[in-house]
């Protein structure tokens, strides 16, 4: 189908090497000393299995919060961020023009025509400055994130925004 072609072979392999640091990066945010071991889940299964049906949704209730004010600040830092690629004609011109190659239609592979310094530029750096305000305390909690933002930015380019 057209819509899974890449619209630019460039695309092909700048976007995993921008994928592929991004990913680094974030290895170093779970690595930090407590990121990961005091999470909620963590406690939840001290005894061997998750616990009550209580805490669990105390943990849902708290997760859905975090979640909520990780996209309010992810949004604003995407938001300068992607101007900034914008308004800057050396930026706009060296690191965010593949992004905006197509000429006709915006396919759903859109998202991801990207040069490996747009991604962290227009991505990574917004996700490390929502997790240096909002933090997650597990890697399954910044995953749920992740996998929001992954379809957030599919549907953004979909076509369907009417």
């Amino acid at each position: 189908a057209s819509w899974l072609r890449p619209i630019s072979w460039k695309s092909i392999w700048a976007h995993p090497v921008g994928s592929a640091c991004e990913r680094y990066i974030h290895n170093f945010y779970l690595a930090a000393p407590g990121a990961a071991s005091s999470g909620a889940m963590r406690s939840l299964a001290l005894s061997g299995h998750i616990g009550s049906a209580v805490s669990i949704c105390a943990w849902w209730l708290s997760l859905t919060v975090r979640l909520l004010a990780f996209e309010l600040v992810f949004d604003g830092l995407f938001y300068f961020a992607h101007r900034a690629v914008h308004v800057w004609p050396l930026l706009y011109r060296n690191v965010h023009k593949l992004h905006h190659r197509h000429t006709h239609d915006v396919r759903l592979l859109s998202s991801l025509q990207m040069s490996a310094a747009d991604v962290v530029a227009t991505h990574t750096l917004p996700v490390l400055g929502a997790l240096a305000i909002v933090p997650f305390s597990s890697g399954l909690e910044l995953s749920i994130a992740k996998t929001y933002l992954l379809f957030q930015e599919v549907y953004g380019h979909a076509g369907v925004e009417h």
